[in-house]
């Protein structure tokens, strides 16, 4: 994994490179170290599920009592619909985490979240509300 900041164009479809250079426009920051000593990371790698290609950003937050915590989403081009599907899983990983991971407890047509073919600011959008929603959260609690 590498900072979303870093990261550049690797083959996946276009749609998930959209939702990618949409997030890395508007959630803005790959860490941030707070007053109280917590601190967050937000990595991203690729999500690679045969003709399902795109990306997973994974957050961590760490310095809170119990240990480092974490959630990822993952976005790609689902197979059969063309649709923008998002899917998240629980959990801090310090690496991609794998399709098995992302898909634990899944079928595979249950998603978080589908968008129709193209609708990248829509499922940008939605993927950045959870991502700044679930680190508030995680850091009000």
């Amino acid at each position: 994994m590498t900072y979303l900041s870093h990261y550049h164009d690797d083959g996946a479809c276009w749609q998930a490179h959209a939702v990618l250079a949409y997030l890395r426009a508007t959630i803005g920051d790959d860490k941030v170290t707070n007053e109280d000593g917590t601190d967050y990371s937000i990595r991203v790698g690729r999500y690679e599920n045969g003709r399902e290609q795109g990306y997973v950003l994974s957050v961590n937050i760490f310095g809170l009592m119990g240990g480092p915590i974490g959630k990822s989403w993952a976005f790609y081009e689902h197979r059969n619909s063309d649709q923008i599907s998002v899917i998240s899983h629980e959990g801090c990983v310090l690496d991609t985490p794998s399709v098995e991971q992302m898909m634990e407890g899944r079928g595979k047509y249950d998603t978080d979240k589908d968008f129709p073919y193209g609708e990248i600011v829509h499922a940008g959008g939605y993927i950045s509300a959870e991502i700044l929603a679930w680190i508030d959260e995680m850091l009000t609690d």
